[in-house]
């Protein structure tokens, strides 16, 4: 009886999706907190600090994906 693999391949599959949405989330956050403070010559939005750690967060978390699946997909 032949071994099933579909829910590796499944798990597998979701991890670079993951991967984009985090590192999309995160780009997007920083868009908003950057283009104020350059291009409108405004103030920058209230949150600054929180902002700025919730991108360094999901920068961080999306480096540990990108490591992850790195060791998932060439070396493991």
């Amino acid at each position: 009886m032949p071994v099933q693999f579909y829910p590796l391949i499944e798990e597998l599959t979701m991890m670079p999706i993951i991967h984009a949405i985090i590192g999309t989330v995160a780009q997007l956050v920083m868009t908003y907190t950057v283009i104020p403070m350059k291009w409108a010559r405004k103030l920058p939005p209230r949150r600054i600090r929180v902002l700025m750690r919730l991108a360094m967060v999901l920068w961080v978390l999306t480096i540990l994906g990108g490591i992850g699946l790195y060791v998932v997909a060439f070396v493991i």
